[in-house]
């Protein structure tokens, strides 16, 4: 029983190896090449570098706009950034509507 198992096992992994690198089966050792969770230096240099370049973005904006898209993204609704801002209704639309539209001309732009 535990040596068919063993080449059920075999055969799976066989079959996702091919499924992942297909053509590969002559290039040395396949768990080498195994993607993970974590990311490489070139993903985290990228990463860095989005995230750089969002922060710029979010400067060139005014700095109740920046709050308001901030804390929409942070997941809280119109009326929860009203209460933490003392701001109207009016007020939040108006931030969150131009702030947005400023990012979309500042992202053109760049």
């Amino acid at each position: 029983m535990q040596v068919v198992i063993r080449h059920e096992a075999l055969a799976v992994r066989r079959a996702r190896e091919r499924l992942l690198w297909p053509g590969d089966e002559d290039r040395g050792d396949p768990f080498d090449r195994i993607v993970t969770d974590e990311p490489g230096p070139q993903e985290t240099l990228e990463r860095r570098e989005q995230v750089a370049a969002g922060i710029r973005l979010l400067l060139g904006l005014k700095p109740q706009e920046r709050v308001a898209l901030i804390l929409q993204a942070q997941g809280y609704s119109y009326a929860e950034i009203r209460e933490l801002c003392g701001w109207t209704y009016t007020k939040v639309n108006r931030c969150l509507a131009e702030g947005r539209a400023r990012l979309r001309q500042l992202k053109q732009e760049v």
